[in-house]
């Protein structure tokens, strides 16, 4: 679904942030 939306470059980058933020924590 957010593939489509936002586009697989955006969703990728995304997934790469909300992994950081959990890595973060």
């Amino acid at each position: 679904v957010l593939e489509k939306a936002f586009g697989e470059e955006w969703a990728n980058n995304y997934m790469t942030t909300v992994l950081f933020d959990l890595a973060k924590i």
